[in-house]
């Protein structure tokens, strides 16, 4: 039997562990305030700081304190300073509250707003209820704002802030009222509900004159109350400590409260009374396109990712620059570098390169690790972004700029802001520990490169700016945490975290197709100038040989002296420089020839550390070749021999034992493992031969022939058949390393093996070599497994980008592409992915004649 029901009862210090402990910091508390003002339909909000003693330390000294303070304050203040002075000493804990209490009640901090006001029953029922739902029951604004608070807590900021609050607010049909409380009475009531705030009518007095008297005689120039509606909330004694470091995180907050693409302004203007380097007004700014070298958009509706990138970084106006190539200007014909084959493909044509284009992406193709469900839970959003160099590039083809415009919005808007219906949600791209929230930096750190090289680039955190907007209706899943310092941490932030990276990632692999290829014709400007200067010092040396051998008057060759005689040997001359001064050759011919010799190192150093780590079982195969080959001849043999010791210890006779001790049906199941097994052998050890690594004429058809024969077995396995098309096969033989088809075959073999698994049946590797139009060799490597992920729909060529895979972190490398693409480039060849294939996924390799 329940003997009675019982309800809860709420402490009153409940309202300190909202307010006190709950809010972070001064600086989180004061936002809220503000947002309270955006909430109300003001245009603009007025903060001003009126703080002589922002915080007390030792040593700090305070020369205004005999004008500010009391005389009966000052005479207590000075118990707590040095001698004669009005420099703090070092105190006790007990001294330093002491002295607080004494100086504290003369700061002051004002909000000034001209919304709409509360009246009575607002501030009763509303503004004096925790927890209110209002926010979320009237979530729209009469200006239809979407209203950003909804737990009902925000005004809890004001007792973070100070020790007393006075409010003044005049709605539109009520008085004005003044609203006053004590939360000092917290720490000594029982009940939450035995404190009372006090609530006056003023009807004699105008919001606009109280301005004037309590906050600033010309606040009229900032908050005009032209509606004569508003809110003026007065705190003081202010609670906690204000470093310039405070004053400067508020103010940079503020900066971009609103997106920087809103058209609904709410200006904020800061006024501080003990420092004019604090004082801060918003600003207006244009986004024209000399503004910005690339601007992103993002729209996220029904599980489809729309992205648009409008570029304006490359000149494609330019018909020829000048660079400079080993200390050697050289005039590149930019007509020509527009013609090459990857800038005649669809959106990568040279006028698409000041423009602006479109792709859509399905979500749930390039964030496979969410469900459907997750991506329906995230809801509809979108993102704008501005990328913006600050300092002029070497790069010729790049457009010119005013630097100084470009480092004035990076310092003013710097960072990825997020803004639930268009207010800032902190402290994302703020100052702080989520100023960098989408890891931009760490990403940057793993390839360092430069986007003119082969391996990823990625762009720096202070080098783009801009704003996400969600919404509380359309993203319920994106909470705020309790202490509004960031959303919630959960799959659905997660899961919009990784949309926003991929979007990023697609800019980043756009900016850098243009420079990437401009990257590769320097490096051949850069080997042909090695080239001729290799060949002039060879020149060069044979020269000198050919002279060095000539009869001289006397009928005797002349064998140029290295060294001077031994009557020299005093001079001061090292044999090095002597050896310089002798030689026909400088020492920058000598360095340049060696340079020539020794060549490149590559751009990626991740690149290198992982085909490193991968090579070790290509070291192991080479080193153990002639053991493994053993092992894989035994294989193939071992299961004969065993069948005919069986057939001589039955002579002859069938088995006729248990079925399940059968010897010949487990040899028959041997036989498909070992067969299988001999295969994986034979292709790591095929392709290991030294002599392989050089370039020499081969019969391709008949090589690709046993290079898929050696696969055969293991294709077998998988249940995968093999097309292969060969015309004129006679013409077909191309100087080439055979390792090199070897590495384009293989890999195509193993990313085809993957991807096909995901068909039931039918999988089929097609293979096709002709001539094209140009009578260039022409490879065609296709398979009809799933086609090429959604995620490379801009630029298909990223899969040949070292790092870039489709499947799962944990099972690909993103090298084996790569790889095939750089042993065509090795051979005079270009790997490219056939957009149009649709019945699969298709490479195509040619080979320029």
């Amino acid at each position: 039997m329940i003997k009675k029901s019982v309800g809860f009862s709420v402490s009153a210090k409940t309202a300190r562990l909202i307010g006190r402990e709950n809010i972070k910091d001064v600086g989180g508390a004061l936002i809220e305030l503000v947002k309270n003002a955006y909430d109300a339909d003001a245009e603009s909000v007025y903060v001003v700081y009126d703080i002589p003693f922002p915080f007390i330390s030792e040593g700090v000294i305070f020369d205004d304190a005999p004008s500010v303070l009391s005389s009966e304050d000052y005479l207590l203040f000075k118990k707590y300073c040095e001698l004669d002075t009005n420099k703090i000493k070092l105190l006790t804990e007990t001294e330093e509250i002491e002295l607080r209490n004494i100086i504290s009640k003369y700061n002051h901090i004002y909000i000034v707003d001209d919304g709409i006001g509360m009246d009575e029953k607002t501030l009763s029922s509303v503004w004096m209820n925790i927890g209110t739902n209002d926010k979320e029951v009237n979530s729209t604004s009469k200006k239809r704002r979407i209203k950003t608070g909804a737990k009902g807590i925000g005004r809890f900021a004001l007792d973070k802030l100070s020790k007393k609050t006075v409010v003044y607010t005049k709605s539109n049909n009520g008085p004005l009222l003044k609203w006053s409380l004590n939360w000092e009475l917290f720490e000594v009531a029982e009940l939450l509900n035995d404190v009372k705030a006090k609530i006056v009518d003023l009807p004699d007095q105008n919001l606009l004159s109280i301005a004037k008297q309590e906050v600033d005689k010309n606040v009229a120039d900032t908050v005009a109350f032209k509606k004569n509606t508003g809110t003026i909330i007065h705190l003081n004694p202010i609670r906690d400590d204000w470093f310039k470091r405070d004053f400067r995180k508020v103010n940079t907050s503020l900066k971009s409260i609103n997106p920087l693409t809103s058209t609904d302004k709410f200006l904020v203007n800061v006024l501080n009374r003990q420092n004019n380097d604090l004082i801060f007004s918003t600003q207006e700014y244009q986004f024209d396109r000399s503004r910005y070298d690339y601007r992103i958009k993002l729209n996220v509706e029904d599980a489809i990712a729309k992205i648009s990138l409008d570029r304006n970084e490359i000149d494609i106006k330019l018909d020829k620059v000048t660079d400079v190539f080993e200390n050697q200007p050289v005039d590149i014909d930019l007509n020509k570098f527009w013609n090459r084959d990857a800038f005649k493909v669809e959106n990568h044509r040279r006028e698409d390169f000041d423009s602006e284009i479109t792709v859509d992406y399905d979500i749930a193709s390039i964030v496979e690790e969410f469900s459907t469900k997750e991506i329906a839970a995230l809801g509809n959003f979108s993102c704008e972004l501005f990328f913006l160099k600050n300092t002029a590039s070497s790069i010729p083809i790049i457009k010119s700029f005013v630097s100084s415009r470009r480092k004035e919005l990076l310092s003013n808007f710097s960072g990825i802001k997020i803004y639930r219906d268009k207010f800032k949600v902190r402290p994302y791209g703020d100052e702080g520990s989520l100023s960098d929230w989408l890891e931009l930096g760490p990403r940057q750190q793993k390839n360092p490169g430069a986007p003119t090289n082969k391996a990823p680039w990625r762009v720096m955190p202070y080098q783009i700016i801009g704003e996400v907007l969600i919404s509380r209706e359309s993203n319920a899943g994106l909470d705020d945490q309790a202490n509004r310092e960031g959303l919630t941490d959960s799959r659905i932030f997660s899961l919009f975290t990784e949309i926003l990276k991929f979007t990023i990632e697609t800019f980043e692999e756009d900016r850098q197709y243009v420079l990437k290829e401009y990257g590769e014709l320097t490096k051949e400007i850069k080997l042909n100038i090695k080239r001729e200067r290799k060949q002039m010092f060879l020149n060069k040396v044979k020269s000198e040989l050919n002279k060095a051998e000539e009869p001289n008057i006397d009928g005797k060759k002349d064998t140029r002296q290295l060294k001077k005689d031994s009557s020299d040997n005093s001079d001061s001359k090292s044999e090095d420089t002597q050896l310089e001064s002798d030689s026909s050759f400088s020492s920058e011919e000598i360095e340049e020839a060696i340079e020539a010799i020794v060549g490149d190192s590559y751009d990626s150093e991740e690149v290198v550390k992982l085909l490193m780590s991968l090579s070790s079982s290509g070291v192991m195969a080479s080193t153990f070749a002639h053991e493994i080959k053993s092992v894989s001849t035994d294989l193939a043999s071992r299961n004969d021999h065993f069948r005919a010791t069986i057939d001589y210890i039955l002579k002859g006779k069938p088995f006729s034992g248990r079925p399940s001790f059968n010897p010949y049906t487990l040899i028959d199941e041997y036989e498909v493992t070992d067969k299988m097994l001999a295969s994986w052998l034979g292709v790591m050890t095929n392709p290991i031969d030294r002599e392989k690594l050089n370039p020499d004429k081969i019969e391709l058809v008949q090589s690709i022939k046993d290079i898929f024969k050696v696969w055969q077995p293991l294709l077998d396995s998988k249940f995968i058949l093999v097309d292969q098309r060969f015309e004129m096969e006679e013409y077909f033989s191309k100087n080439i390393a055979e390792i090199d088809l070897y590495l384009i075959i293989n890999n195509f073999i193993l990313n085809s093996a993957y991807f096909l698994e995901k068909r039931d049946e039918n999988r089929t590797i097609f293979v096709k070599l002709s001539l094209d139009k140009n009578q260039n060799l022409k490879l065609e490597l296709s398979n009809n497994g799933p086609k090429i992920s959604s995620k490379f729909k801009n630029s298909s060529d990223q899969v040949f980008i070292p790092g870039k895979s489709s499947k799962p972190k944990e099972e690909g490398t993103g090298l084996g592409l790569w790889i095939l693409s750089e042993a065509a480039i090795r051979n005079g060849g270009r790997a490219s992915v056939d957009e149009d294939y649709i019945d699969g996924f298709k490479i195509d390799v040619i080979f320029r004649s």
